[in-house]
Formats: C-alpha cells, structure tokens, sequence
C-alpha cells in the first residue's frame, strides 16, 4: 500500500544539530606523516599487492633491459667524454632511485645521446670534477621541482603547444 504524504510533509525538513555537520575526523600526526610518506614514495602503494607473477615479469624485463642499457652506456660514457663506469652509474642509479619515488611504469631513465653531447659541449677540456658538479646541480633542480610539483607549470608555461602536438603524433 502507497502512503499519500502530504505537501507540507514533504516539504519538512528534519532538524539536524550543527555538530553533525562540523564533525569532521580529524587525523593524528602520525596518519598524516604517513599520508605523505605513502604519496612521495609510491613503491609503498604497489609493494603489498606484489606477487609471484610479476616479480617473473619484471625479473625478464629486467634482465633485457639491463643487457640492451649495458653496451648504450658505454657508448654515451665514451660520447660523453668519462670513463665508462660513469656509464654504468648513470644507467643504474637512475633506475634504482626511480624505483622508489617514481610513479610511471612505462618511463625510460638513464643516459642519452643528448645528455653525453651536452656534457661534453660543456666540460670539454675540464677536470672531471666538473662533470660531477654539474651532475649534482641537475639533480637538485629536478628534485626541486618534483617536490614543489612544477611539472604542471613546465607543461603550461614552457612547452609549446605544437612541440606537444608533434609528439603525440609521432607516437601513433
């Protein structure tokens, strides 16, 4: 059986205390710390749901590209004008560090072409101290702006519309 309700019935409002509306739950230090431990640390996210499966995956794909970026190291250190461990370094360290802080699965970190001719243009015929520090001053300022999240304004700002058209469809 239908109830018929009334107009002001339906237009009644019941009576809710304000608290119930200012509640809000607030979390202890401890939960935000670890909030934000979580969000710039992503293997945090990931590492519990891993399994066998894609530890076998990822343990192939591993072996393949650590046998392709081997010899492409080598090369870029030699293009670069350093010693070829300096290859190796960049190829690795790279990847171990994105490992942790990283949140693309399908990126490429390591040295390219245009990295070793651009180290070379500019520590040309100097110590290789100064590879190091200008090494260092890159690393500080990505890390700078990965943690100030200035990817957005990099986008917005600096890249131009058509280098971002051109590369998209360079990828189809």
């Amino acid at each position: 059986m239908e109830k018929n309700l009334e107009l002001s019935e339906l237009n009644s409002c019941e009576k809710i205390p304000l608290e119930e509306f200012t509640k809000h739950k607030k979390s202890s230090f401890s939960e935000n710390v670890l909030k934000t431990v979580k969000r710039r640390f992503y293997i945090l996210n990931w590492l519990p749901e891993y399994d066998r499966t894609k530890a076998i995956g990822d343990f192939i794909a591993g072996v393949t590209i650590g046998l392709t970026m081997i010899p492409q190291s080598l090369a870029y250190a030699n293009l670069a004008n350093v010693p070829a461990v300096y290859g190796l370094y960049s190829a690795f360290a790279g990847s171990i560090i994105y490992m942790l802080l990283g949140t693309v699965r399908e990126v490429s970190i390591g040295p390219t072409s245009l990295m070793s001719i651009l180290t070379i243009s500019y520590t040309y015929e100097k110590p290789i101290e100064y590879v190091f520090i200008m090494t260092f001053i890159c690393g500080c300022v990505e890390m700078a702006m990965g943690i100030f999240r200035l990817g957005a304004c990099m986008r917005r700002f600096f890249l131009n519309k058509f280098i971002n058209i051109s590369f998209k469809s360079q990828a189809f």
